[in-house]
């Protein structure tokens, strides 16, 4: 059971996987696959966002018995954000509560020029999360204002932090004239020169923004498959399609 649909409720966005009977997007029957909701945690400085993937026993999307995949609660602390990803509802088998299991944490720091996160995937050998031993798994940082870098493992020396930290992917914003975001893009490989920010890097996916005539958005396509062609940026691309939801 979730309290995200009792009032308090902030959907934030709907994702669609079919077009429905009619065959036409846009329209009344287009088919949900899933959508996230963000609400106050009950906590101060902290907020949960869920994503919700299945309609529950009753069959209808946004009543109290849908079911989430995961959640995340944020806590704003003194050096930027930390996010808490919880994906197991604990031995009482409900969503929400004390005993949710973390899958991983990270840490958002801004307080310099290139604002880092650090994710961490267990609590270390003292078996305790949210201590000086964590293990932490990725780092990723801001390059500039359209371009970010993950790291994946610490390099030859075992060390995060330093010169040999092995970078695992990329993203690219793109923007349009009025200086909105077109496309996004995400490099996982440095391609055949096996050299990153490269021509012959691979994607693993990318992102379009539909903009109307005002400069609201009105979807997003989701690019996840290159196709039969097994060629990006191609009419065969897979996609789904997101709309925002309007305040």
């Amino acid at each position: 059971t979730s309290y995200f649909l009792s009032g308090n409720s902030n959907i934030r966005s709907i994702s669609y996987r079919d077009s429905g009977a009619d065959s036409q997007w846009f329209t009344g029957d287009d088919v949900v696959s899933s959508y996230s909701a963000t609400v106050a945690a009950g906590e101060a400085n902290a907020s949960i966002s869920a994503t919700f993937i299945n309609s529950g026993s009753d069959g209808l999307w946004f009543t109290a018995d849908d079911v989430p995949s995961d959640y995340y609660k944020s806590y704003s602390v003194a050096s930027g954000i930390k996010y808490i990803v919880y994906r197991y509802p604990g031995p009482d088998n409900t969503w929400f509560t004390a005993d949710d299991v973390p899958s991983y944490y990270y840490r958002q720091d801004l307080r310099n020029n290139l604002p880092t996160s650090i994710s961490y995937d267990g609590p270390g050998v003292d078996g305790i999360w949210f201590t000086s031993d964590d293990h932490p798994t990725s780092v990723y940082q801001l390059i500039d204002s359209n371009k970010s870098r993950t790291y994946n493992y610490p390099g030859p020396d075992g060390q995060w932090f330093t010169s040999d930290d092995v970078l695992n992917q990329y993203a690219v914003n793109e923007t349009n004239n009025d200086g909105q975001i077109s496309r996004w893009l995400n490099y996982f490989d440095p391609g055949a020169d096996d050299k990153w920010f490269t021509r012959d890097d691979l994607p693993m996916s990318y992102a379009v923004y539909v903009y109307d005539g005002y400069g609201k958005l009105l979807h997003l396509k989701s690019y996840y498959y290159a196709g039969v062609d097994n060629t990006w940026f191609t009419a065969d691309d897979a996609y789904v399609i997101t709309h925002p939801v309007a305040k």
